[in-house]
């Protein structure tokens, strides 16, 4: 049998390779070899986070879950078989060809009769895009597009936090422009508190769902706004008291500050608890100067400058205004005043002057139109002279009614004889030492006849 076996071995050989060899051809017939493509097999990306422990952000070129098709060589009864669901796609990150990004994709089959030298990928590799996480702080801006109701004005608009700080990548970050908080007021009558939501703007002024950004978080997404109500009110601009004052104490010698001309009213606005306590913009003293001015002047103000705090001036106002101060020149007028009043005279004792004085008062030239001379009066103290007989010259004190207008000008000084109008007695009395210098030397002997009552200077 080993002999028969043996012999002729090459043609056995040969005729074992060629049944296989027909075989193959037969199976080949029967279910031949074609190549097949699978498409949009997901790719599974390995170790990500090596990059989030990096302070890396990353995205996927062509989008957030990427794909990979895949051509399949096997037999043709195998293919018809095969979907997407039967390979697996990986790309690790640890694996990650250059700088630039790419990591290779590689594809298994769980299918036992596909082997992976049977796949062959249409894309080498997936491109990774990374970048830096980074923080920045952005202040947040408060805007009201809406009004309140009809005579009520947004005033001061605070936020809290006042800023807002973002985490995200660096080309997020490099989009913000604005952050805006929007706060209703068309139903605000009063100041209070509003919860706004915050929004993100870019420079162009296009909204960012910062929520659509991978890696992206904020500190707050809301904040809450104060809201300032304001009220108008219309208020006159007015001159104080001490202002006047210091106006008429700075004019010349021989010129009166008579007066200024009609002061606007301004529309202003705000709290209403605040404009309660406000009647009127007060001009101050030392706001106006009339030093050296002799005639009508002209102040250009600016109404800013006497607005009290927390009021400001209402939209379209216009802040400066003008004023004109009167300052005039007075004149002085003479009068002869008959009639004298002597102070501090006694019994017993005769006093002669002149009753006929002439006086000067001083004060503009149109209230001298209706000056009545009888409001002047005139006096003299005797006091330290009354029981002293002699001849003084003593000072005259002239009045007027009223010396807000018309001022006296000091009088002149007037002779007065003192007499007695009894026989004197031994006295040794002397005249004061407040005598002016040319006082003649008293009688010392006074007739024992009475008076005549009818001689001049007999009061």
């Amino acid at each position: 049998m080993l002999k028969r076996l043996l012999s002729n071995w090459p043609l056995k050989l040969l005729s074992v390779v060629m049944a296989i060899l027909l075989w193959f051809v037969i199976i080949s017939l029967a279910d031949p070899s074609d190549v097949r493509t699978i498409y949009n097999i997901p790719v599974n990306l390995l170790h990500e986070d090596l990059l989030k422990q990096a302070g890396k952000s990353y995205t996927v070129e062509g989008g957030v879950n990427p794909t990979v098709n895949v051509r399949v060589s096997a037999a043709k009864s195998l293919l018809n078989g095969l979907k997407a669901s039967d390979f697996t796609a990986t790309a690790n990150i640890e694996e990650m060809i250059d700088i630039n990004g790419a990591v290779p994709i590689k594809v298994s089959c769980s299918h036992p009769s596909i082997s992976d030298s049977q796949l062959t990928p249409l894309s080498a590799s997936v491109t990774i895009k990374y970048e830096s996480i980074v923080s920045k702080t952005f202040t947040v801006t408060v805007e009201s597009p809406e009004t309140p109701p009809e005579g009520y004005f947004v005033g001061n608009l605070s936020s809290t936090p006042r800023s807002v700080r973002v985490t995200a990548p660096s080309s997020v970050l490099d989009k913000i422009g604005s952050v805006v908080a929007e706060v209703d007021v068309s139903q605000m009558t009063e100041s209070g508190q509003v919860e706004a939501s915050l929004q993100y703007f870019t420079n162009t002024g296009e909204e960012l769902r910062l929520e659509d950004y991978k890696d992206t978080r904020v500190s707050t997404g809301s904040s809450m706004i104060s809201v300032e109500i304001q009220t108008m009110k219309v208020l006159p601009v007015v001159i104080s008291q001490e202002a006047v004052d210091e106006m008429k104490g700075q004019v010349p010698e021989g010129y009166r500050y008579t007066g200024h001309s009609t002061l606007p009213s301004f529309q202003v606005k705000g709290l209403k608890s605040r404009l309660a306590d406000v009647a009127a913009l007060t001009i101050p003293a030392g706001s106006l100067n009339l030093r050296d001015v002799t005639e009508t002047k002209v102040f250009e103000m600016d109404i800013s400058y006497f607005l009290p705090p927390g009021i400001e001036l209402m939209e379209g106002e216009e802040q400066l205004f003008t004023v004109a101060v009167s300052v005039e020149e007075l004149v002085v007028r003479d009068f002869t005043v008959r009639g004298l009043r002597l102070i501090g005279e006694e019994k017993g004792y005769r006093y002669e002057y002149d009753t006929s004085v002439t006086v000067s008062i001083r004060g503009l030239e149109a209230d001298f139109q209706g000056f009545d001379p009888a409001t002047i009066s005139l006096s003299v103290d005797v006091t330290d002279y009354a029981s002293n007989p002699g001849k003084y010259i003593l000072q005259v004190e002239v009045h007027c009614e009223d010396e807000t207008i018309f001022t006296p000008l000091p009088g002149p000084r007037l002779e007065v004889t003192v007499k007695s109008e009894t026989p004197p007695t031994r006295s040794t009395t002397t005249p004061p030492a407040t005598a002016p210098a040319e006082t003649e030397a008293a009688e010392t002997t006074v007739p024992a006849t009475t008076p005549d009552p009818g001689e001049e200077g007999n009061p």
